[in-house]
């Protein structure tokens, strides 16, 4: 074989147009719920590929498509175009996937909700959905409004931009997260995110918070010396159950019936007062008017709580206000034997070699009982 001839099937690698094409890709599932995202990332392999002949293009769209998806372009596949075929069928699908305007807005506005995303997270979806008609204003006031009461509070005074806001709602909810359940903080300690306070504002807050608890201090015991050298004096069984304290030119009324001094909630700040208690644990209409009643005192308190109780709507949703009981049924009569039986779980029993429950058939015809004890009463097991 002569040396100085080439062999025509052999790559020249020295030359530098000599192109190697990669024909193996292989692309997640199509996402239904993102398809210009999914064409973006296959694009995206296509270009490291190498890959630009467009019946190899349609042909690996089409192996990523699942039978929910195919239904769509069936039209397509049936006669599939001669010429560019790749783009007729991105087209199809973007175009009958994609959700409209409409829609993407009536989620917008009624099913997006925070769950466990966190803020910023849910500010992106948003904004997905709004696109270029929706402005930032109203973006923002729609997601305020999704958001923890107390987070809402806070990010309201901000004048920060839009992501700036996010990034500190993130840390706000990262810092409530921290413990479910919700602890009352001495006078003088702030959480960590209050570094995006107004300094001042906090300080000039925490002096007359301090200087309130002072002066109640100094008036309780006043209050019980005179008390005391009183004696028997009568007109302290005609006195007034209601008491004044005046402070920072303004009057702090409180009611003295009882050993625990509670303070008069005024009309504007009773709906506030009445969602800290009952956003804790959302109790009942009995126990948030007693949990109402232990610490504040205002008129019609009992009615207030139990219409807001009744109105708040996570309680409509997760509660059962009616149980409704079956009645009673009349059992058809059998003629053959093991052709229908009843089934019950009995126990907690007694452990008995690690078997706590019995599961009971009984034969409605012959009465055969039978008993088998079970560990527990999980569905692997009874079953």
């Amino acid at each position: 074989m002569d040396e100085n001839k080439s062999d025509p099937t052999a790559l020249n690698f020295d030359n530098p147009n000599t192109e190697i094409n990669r024909v193996s890709v292989k692309p997640p599932i199509f996402w239904r719920n993102k398809p210009k995202l999914w064409f973006l990332q296959l694009e995206a392999q296509f270009a490291n590929s190498g890959i630009s002949q467009d019946a190899t293009k349609y042909n690996i769209v089409v192996a990523a498509l699942d039978e929910n998806v195919l239904d769509f372009v069936v039209d397509i596949l049936s006669n599939p175009p001669e010429n560019e075929k790749y783009n007729t069928l991105k087209k199809a699908l973007l175009n009958r996937l994609t959700d409209t305007e409409e829609s993407r807005l009536k989620k917008l506005l009624t099913d997006l909700e925070l769950g466990d995303k966190r803020p910023s997270d849910l500010l992106r979806q948003m904004k997905s959905l709004a696109g270029n008609s929706i402005s930032d204003e109203i973006i923002k006031s729609l997601w305020l409004q999704r958001l923890p009461q107390q987070t809402q509070a806070i990010l309201t005074i901000s004048n920060d931009t839009l992501d700036k806001i996010a990034e500190m709602a993130d840390k706000i909810i990262a810092v409530y997260s921290s413990s479910e359940i919700c602890q009352v903080t001495k006078v003088g300690s702030l959480p960590n995110s209050a570094s995006s306070f107004d300094r001042n504002k906090l300080n000039v807050l925490q002096a007359d918070i301090a200087a309130l608890t002072k002066k109640f201090d100094e008036f309780s015991r006043n209050t019980r010396s005179r008390s005391k050298s009183r004696g028997n004096d009568r007109r302290r069984r005609s006195r007034s159950n209601s008491a004044r304290y005046e402070f920072c030119c303004c009057d702090i009324f409180y009611d003295s019936s009882t050993k625990k001094k509670r303070p008069y909630i005024p009309e504007s700040f009773r709906k506030i007062v009445f969602n800290s208690v009952h956003n804790l644990a959302h109790p009942g209409i009995k126990a948030t008017t007693k949990l109402l009643k232990s610490k504040f005192v205002w008129p019609s308190i009992n009615k207030d709580a139990r219409t807001w109780t009744r109105s708040c709507l996570k309680c409509q949703k997760s509660k059962v206000t009616r149980h409704v009981q079956s009645p009673f049924q009349q059992y058809h009569n059998v003629s053959k034997r093991f052709t229908e039986i009843n089934l019950d779980i009995i126990g907690p029993l007694p452990s008995s070699e690690g078997f706590r429950y019995c599961l009971t058939i009984i034969d409605r015809y012959s009465r055969w009982p039978e008993a088998i004890p079970l560990p527990d009463i999980r569905a692997e097991t009874v079953a």
